[in-house]
């Protein structure tokens, strides 16, 4: 069974793969899942066996600039275009 268009856009779902030798933690973010992702049962089942896993100590951490910096863009876009001003730290 597949989670629903709906539900994806709603919430933050992890989900691993393994690239070569690196196994990679990946997170929707409110996204769609990769197709090949998308499957309840195989995805939480994968998850608790993550859960199980020891601490790891030695990581990398990758941060797609890209994919951030279009959100950022996307949602200075949607307040400027419905003029919903900013609220700096200052005046708070």
């Amino acid at each position: 069974m597949r989670f629903p268009e709906s539900y994806q856009r709603t919430r933050d779902i992890d989900w691993f793969f393994r690239k070569g030798n690196r196994f990679i933690h990946a997170a929707s973010n409110r996204g769609l899942l990769p197709y090949f992702v998308n499957d309840i049962q195989r995805l939480r089942m994968e998850q608790a066996k993550v859960s199980m896993l020891n601490d790891i100590e030695d990581i990398e951490i990758a941060i797609n600039e890209s994919y951030v910096n279009q959100r950022i863009a996307t949602a200075v876009s949607y307040l400027r275009s419905n003029d919903i001003g900013f609220v700096s730290a200052k005046q708070i």
